[in-house]
């Protein structure tokens, strides 16, 4: 929570590399968030894609730190 409160903290300069940061954590988020709420919200069950949210999200990673 502390790392997200930082890359999203208001009133920052938002570069390039922290603006592909944010949209990864959002992605990654979202595909949690649906993998984990499905069931609550009486969502039909499918293949879990959970995995691929992880995937965009490490792939962000690694074209940020290779100064992309």
């Amino acid at each position: 929570m502390v790392g997200l409160a930082h890359v999203y903290w208001p009133g920052r300069a938002v570069s390039p590399e922290l603006r592909r940061l944010r949209v990864s954590y959002l992605i990654l988020g979202v595909f949690v968030l649906h993998e984990n709420l499905r069931d609550i919200l009486g969502m039909p069950q499918m293949p879990s894609v959970e995995w691929l949210g992880f995937l965009i999200f490490f792939g962000a990673l690694g074209f940020i730190a290779a100064g992309g």
